[in-house]
C-alpha cells in the first residue's frame, strides 16, 4: 500500500523488485470492504509505504489491514514522523509486526524495528556505458529545505521542488541523461538522515557524488564526502574540478560498488526478516 505518485517512488521499486523475485504483488491506495473481501483473502505479507502508515497508527486500524503479517515502512528519520503525532508513537509503534525504517532508528532496541535502506532501480538507474561531454559544473537534484537553502547562493544547477519558479524537478530518462553531463553530482541530507535515493542512484549512473554522508562508501575511492557546509563545499569543488581523471576513477570505483544496493536484493532483505 502506498500513494504510487511519481515515477521515480521508491515504493515503485520495492514492488518491482518483489516481482522480480517471483512475487506477485497486489498495489492499493486504499481499502474498501468488498476489495478486502473479494481481493485480499491469500496476502501473506501487507506492507504501508510512504506516508499513508499515518491512516493506520492504532491497534485496531492494524489488525483491520489484511494479510498475515503486517509491516511498515517508514521513509521520514522517525523523529520527524513521530513528532507529527505528539504522543502517538508508542502505540503506533506497538501496532505492526514489523517496522522497516530507512534510517537508523532510536527504536532498533525493539526486534521487530530494522534498518532497510533506499536502493537503486537497475531499469531507471543505469549507465549505458556511454561518455558524454561534461558541461554543468555542479548539479544537486533534490528538495529545497532550510538545510539546503545555502545552494541558491551557490553556482550549481539545481533541479527540483519549491527552489522557486526557475527550477523544476527531474525524473527517470530526464535525470540520467542530465547527470551524464555533470562533473560533480551534489547529495545534501535532511538533517538526521542516514541514506537518501540520489546516494545510490547517481553511483549507479556512473556519476562523480559529493555527498555529505557516505554510508557504506568509502570516501577518495568511491565518493567525495563534504561537511555539508558551505565553506567545506567550496573547497571540495575547486579541489575535484581540477582533476577529471580521478574524478572518472571515483565515479567507475563507485559505480561497481553500488551494484549489489538494488531494491531486489533490499525485498530479499525484507522477507528475510520476515520469515518468508
Amino acid at each position: 500500500m502506498a500513494p504510487w505518485k511519481y515515477f521515480d517512488a521508491a515504493e515503485l521499486f520495492m514492488a518491482r523488485g518483489f516481482s522480480q523475485l517471483g512475487h506477485q504483488v497486489f498495489k492499493a491506495r486504499n481499502l474498501t470492504v468488498e476489495r478486502v473481501k473479494q481481493d485480499y483473502q491469500d496476502i501473506d505479507i501487507t506492507l504501508v509505504y510512504q506516508g499513508l502508515e499515518r491512516r493506520w497508527q492504532n491497534l485496531a486500524d492494524v489488525e483491520g489491514l489484511p494479510g498475515n503479517k503486517k509491516a511498515v515502512m517508514l521513509m521520514d528519520n522517525y523523529l520527524r514522523f513521530q513528532d507529527r503525532r505528539s504522543d502517538q508513537g508508542v502505540e503506533f509503534a506497538a501496532a505492526w509486526d514489523f517496522i522497516f525504517h530507512a534510517h537508523h532508528s532510536p527504536l532498533e532496541d525493539d526486534p521487530r524495528v530494522q534498518f532497510l535502506p533506499v536502493a537503486f532501480d537497475p531499469e531507471t538507474h543505469y549507465w549505458d556505458g556511454e561518455k558524454e561531454q561534461k558541461t554543468i559544473d555542479v548539479c544537486f537534484i533534490g528538495t529545497a529545505h532550510p538545510s539546503r537553502m545555502w545552494m541558491a547562493n551557490e553556482r550549481m544547477m539545481i533541479y527540483g521542488n519549491d527552489w522557486g519558479p526557475f527550477h523544476e524537478p527531474i525524473y527517470g530518462e530526464r535525470k540520467r541523461k542530465e547527470i551524464k553531463h555533470v562533473k560533480i553530482n551534489l547529495n545534501a541530507h535532511f538533517p538526521g538522515d542516514t541514506v537518501n535515493m540520489r546516494q545510490f542512484e547517481i553511483l549507479a549512473m556512473h556519476g562523480f557524488l559529493l555527498t555529505d554522508s557516505g554510508w557504506s562508501f568509502i570516501d577518495g575511492k568511491e565518493v567525495a564526502v563534504y561537511d555539508g557546509k558551505p565553506l567545506d563545499y567550496r573547497k571540495q569543488v575547486a579541489y575535484w574540478l581540477e582533476d577529471e581523471n580521478e574524478r572518472e576513477r571515483i565515479a567507475e570505483a563507485g559505480y561497481k560498488a553500488v551494484q549489489p544496493h538494488t531494491y531486489k536484493e533490499r525485498a530479499k532483505e525484507l522477507l528475510k526478516v520476515m520469515g518468508f
